[in-house]
């Protein structure tokens, strides 16, 4: 089974490739459109313990993008999510 950070990892990618520069709050909506099962906005995410009120699939998301910037894959200008 591939996991949901995977899954959002690969799904990112694609939609910067095919949309180009996107901020974070546009990823959300691609990403809620194209994996609803993944997206409950009723678990919240609980890092640290304790809950922050954030859907844990956002905080999945948001560790992707951290994940693909680490990797040299993609980067943060403006604002705006962009493949390098």
């Amino acid at each position: 089974m591939t996991s949901p950070r995977k899954i959002f990892r690969e799904s990112l990618k694609r939609l910067l490739i095919s949309y180009g520069p996107l901020q974070t709050r546009e990823i959300y909506k691609h990403i809620k459109s194209l994996h609803p099962d993944l997206c409950d906005d009723a678990i919240e995410c609980t890092c640290g313990g304790t809950p922050n009120r954030q859907p844990e699939w956002k905080h999945q998301v948001r560790w992707a993008q951290q994940d693909l910037k680490y990797r040299g894959e993609i980067e943060l200008v403006n604002q705006m999510w962009k493949i390098i």
